[in-house]
């Protein structure tokens, strides 16, 4: 049998869709990351000794002192669980420094070719790894979406069993948006000082010397196009896109839409934010997020 790229073949399937029910095409619109908004929350450590206690090796372990925004050298990781996947793109500190925060975003969308990536941040390899992400993205939501894959199975039998013989005319995009999560950080004392209890910053009086910054969950949240768009910092692309996509679907059946959007948040939405924070082609991009908190975001 001749292979047929998975991107291609999910959008063709969809196009199929909406010709089997009405002739209608499908947009194929799909959506982006957007790491401008941080959230974090600090733990201020607990006694192993005492119930509910939970020890948590940190992702990475970074001295404070490293993240001098006045030197040039990228800072190093002193350990963690990803110390050596987030050490290959230290470098990432510079850029979410440097950059303002709503340039931390990609729209690979094909109606949006004018609004890909922002000018600075894409001559940085953070932009290419966004933009790599991006792509990465969209394959999985197609593989997910095959009707070989067990998720693709389920999300077309129930669709079309909703569907059944009733004349239905089906239209609906599928795009989606990576965002940060909230991240958990702690930061510790140095030189025997009293516990910082999750405060950056401190004197001389020993109440706080912090030492280092450790980024102990980091998980990123992938949003269906709806809410991005009422949520996001850039919803307003979002926004665009929707609104393009209801010009082109423009008398299409507004219950199979609805359908469609409950099946995907619902089958395949954990499915591909569990890909994201999971699978090896989304390393890169959790490895720089790692240091989105220390160079881009303010954990205090």
């Amino acid at each position: 049998m001749r292979s047929t790229p998975l991107l291609p073949l999910v959008l063709l399937l969809l196009l199929n869709l909406g010709r089997a029910i009405s002739n209608h095409a499908v947009p194929s619109s799909l959506g982006g990351i957007d790491m401008s908004e941080l959230e974090v929350e600090m733990s201020a450590g607990c006694d192993p000794s005492v119930a509910g206690c939970e020890i948590v090796e940190p992702l990475v372990s970074i001295e404070l002192r490293a993240l001098d925004p006045t030197t040039h050298a990228p800072p190093r990781p002193m350990g963690g669980t990803k110390a050596t996947e987030a050490d290959a793109l230290a470098d990432s500190f510079h850029v979410w420094l440097a950059l303002p925060q709503d340039s931390f975003w990609v729209n690979l969308a094909p109606t949006e070719s004018h609004r890909v990536i922002d000018s600075e941040l894409g001559r940085t390899e953070v932009g290419k790894v966004m933009l790599d992400a991006d792509l990465a993205l969209k394959r999985t939501a197609a593989t997910l979406l095959h009707p070989d894959h067990d998720v693709g199975a389920a999300f077309w039998d129930e669709l079309y069993g909703w569907v059944g013989a009733r004349p239905a005319r089906l239209c609906h995009s599928f795009r989606q948006w990576i965002v940060p999560g909230v991240a958990t950080m702690q930061i510790t004392p140095r030189d025997g000082g009293a516990g910082c209890d999750g405060v950056k910053g401190g004197g001389d009086d020993g109440s706080c010397r912090p030492g280092a910054l450790h980024v102990l969950r980091a998980p990123l949240k992938v949003m269906q196009e709806a809410s991005y768009a009422s949520d996001g910092a850039f919803g307003f692309l979002a926004a665009d896109a929707s609104g393009a996509a209801s010009a082109m679907c423009a008398g299409a059946d507004e219950g199979a839409r609805v359908k469609a959007d409950e099946l995907f948040e619902r089958l395949v939405l954990p499915a591909l934010e569990a890909a994201v924070n999971e699978s090896p082609e989304y390393e890169r991009l959790r490895s720089a997020y790692l240091w989105r908190g220390g160079g881009g975001g303010d954990p205090s």
